[in-house]
């Protein structure tokens, strides 16, 4: 037997909001719908936060950093990558 009581009066952490990550797989998809449709998604679901994360992850289509080159502390060889320009800036 398994029995759970909810004290809703008791709170333990604050929401500050409600979003989801900017991957690179979730803008092919958002890019691959017409111009009209693009905001509908981001629009419907209401977000107030948004993620986006630095160089590639797991969902995206190939492996990338911004500046591969060790040691290279002054960021001289630090790039943007066409996933950024096209589908996320």
């Amino acid at each position: 037997d398994f029995h759970l009581t909810l004290d809703m009066a008791q709170r333990y952490q604050k929401v500050k909001g409600f979003g989801g990550s900017v991957t690179d797989s979730a803008a092919i998809n958002i890019l691959s719908l017409s111009k009209d449709a693009q905001n509908h998604p981001l629009r419907c679901i209401e977000y107030n936060l948004v993620r986006v994360p630095m160089a590639s992850t797991d969902f995206s289509v190939r492996l990338y950093t911004y500046a591969d080159a060790e040691g290279d502390f002054q960021l001289k060889h630090f790039n943007l990558t066409e996933e950024d320009t096209r589908m996320k800036v």
